[in-house]
């Protein structure tokens, strides 16, 4: 069955292009036709994803930011939900948000920050998820394969809400902006998205 839905491109990079600065890079992947850039959320040698992905909105127009994906240990969840929010607001709507319960160890050793049993960690997942979603009146969102209850996180004057929500891989339209709230829970990532049409 045809419908009008087209594959969208994301690119992910941690750095600057060989010999272009970040608003060059940034400008770049627009140029090349890619919908997102995403950045990692680890401690390496990498920018840090909050300001690198407003410094990427600010330089570009139609690209989509955010990263793969925030671990809910490095941030507080009311912090984390500002933070995007205001991004999502001062970029025109542009974040594609996801939040993962962490995996890689060697961050968790080399911030100080414990690294929990994966019961533990997806729990507190669970929580900072709830508490994001918590932070403004329930709207219930209605996805390609499943529906389920959400929560903006702004609401800006016509601004498209960032959302959040736990369910199954759903699809998303070319018409509207795709918001993405991913969690890694045990062996499998879950992935909710929502247009905004």
């Amino acid at each position: 069955m045809a419908h009008d839905r087209r594959f969208r491109f994301g690119i992910q990079l941690s750095q600057p292009l060989a010999g272009l600065s970040w608003a060059e890079s940034a400008r770049k992947a627009e140029d090349l036709g890619f919908s997102t850039l995403f950045l990692p959320d680890h401690f390496g040698d990498q920018l840090a994803p909050i300001p690198a992905m407003m410094a990427a909105a600010d330089a570009t127009t139609t690209l989509n930011v955010g990263a793969l994906v925030f671990d809910n240990d490095y941030k507080h969840p009311v912090v984390m939900a500002k933070e995007i929010a205001t991004i999502d607001q001062l970029s025109g709507g542009r974040v594609e948000f996801g939040l993962g319960s962490g995996w890689m160890k060697s961050d968790y050793d080399e911030s100080g920050i414990p690294y929990d049993a994966p019961k533990v960690r997806v729990e507190r997942f669970f929580e900072g998820v709830e508490i994001i979603k918590g932070l403004v009146p329930r709207t219930i969102v209605t996805t390609g394969l499943t529906s389920l209850a959400a929560q903006p996180l702004v609401d800006n004057d016509g601004v498209t809400p960032v959302y959040g929500a736990v369910g199954a891989i759903t699809d998303s339209s070319d018409t509207g902006l795709t918001k993405i709230l991913a969690g890694a829970v045990g062996a499998g990532e879950v992935l909710v998205t929502y247009d905004s049409d």
